[in-house]
């Protein structure tokens, strides 16, 4: 009974040191097939003591999880300490992992305009132009993507394999539509005719103003002048026309007063 107290208690003790220890629990996890959990605390390792051997063991569990490009990543960057004393120990199985990773991806060099625009890998965002080094994508039919405001956005459709590919875009400008135009033409305008007024309306100092339709103090417009409207003239016409009959009329009446008996009318 003793001894199985033991064994039990000893269990439970050598877990709470692997939960102290983010990177001696990963592996345990992994050890009983639980590499997504692992991933986690691994990451975590490496966010609060970075290490080779934090950033090696991150690496080997991307490659179980399929992760190709992190797992490129962090195992370069575990060989990238040679001196470690853990590294050195594990060079081989590190290198040879690495090959089988690397087996997995293709390079995408990609270059074009406008500067800035995003570039993305199956709808990944992954970088903006102009990208300093190429993509490492895994390997197949990728959808290559890259956009910017005001462009027409552009999708290409590439076969990544283990030979470099290179690929270049240029967005086009996206143009303006007429109604557009129209729209802003009609606020320029707009925009001119209220040149000259003040706050409210009001026409300020030295600008031109059109009487005809210059609002009153009541803030409604004035009535144009009488002589632009189209019955003032018609009554001066007639008024013209009664007149010069009846100057005719009393000519004519006084030259048939002045023949006599001489038959004469007035038409």
């Amino acid at each position: 009974m003793l001894v199985a107290w033991l064994a039990v208690n000893a269990g439970g003790v050598a877990r709470a040191a692997d939960a102290s220890d983010p990177i001696a629990e990963g592996i345990r996890l992994r050890k009983a097939g639980h590499d997504q959990e692992a991933l986690v605390l691994f990451q975590r390792a490496l966010a609060q003591t970075p290490s080779a051997k934090a950033a090696a063991q991150l690496g080997l569990c991307e490659h179980a999880l399929g992760l190709w490009v992190d797992a490129e990543v962090h195992l370069l960057a575990a060989l990238g300490e040679p001196k470690d004393p853990w590294i050195a120990k594990n060079t081989s199985t590190l290198r040879a992992d690495l090959a089988a990773v690397q087996a997995k991806l293709g390079s995408v060099e990609v270059w074009g305009t406008p500067e800035g625009a995003t570039v993305s890998i199956d709808g990944v965002p992954v970088g903006k132009l102009p990208l300093t080094t190429p993509l490492r994508v895994v390997q197949g039919r990728r959808m290559l993507t890259v956009e910017a405001p005001g462009f027409r956005p552009q999708s290409v459709t590439v076969e990544v394999t283990g030979t470099a590919l290179r690929e270049h875009i240029a967005l086009a400008a996206v143009a303006v539509l007429p109604s557009e135009s129209a729209a802003a033409t009609t606020g320029s305008a707009a925009r001119a005719s209220s040149d000259g007024a003040g706050p409210g309306g009001v026409p300020e100092a030295g600008s031109k103003v059109d009487l005809r339709t210059a609002p009153n103090p009541q803030g409604e417009p004035a009535s144009p002048p009488i002589y632009t409207r189209w019955w003032f003239w018609t009554a001066v016409a007639g008024v013209l026309v009664a007149a010069g009959a009846t100057a005719f009329v009393l000519t004519r009446g006084e030259s048939c007063a002045k023949m006599g008996d001489t038959p004469c009318t007035t038409w």
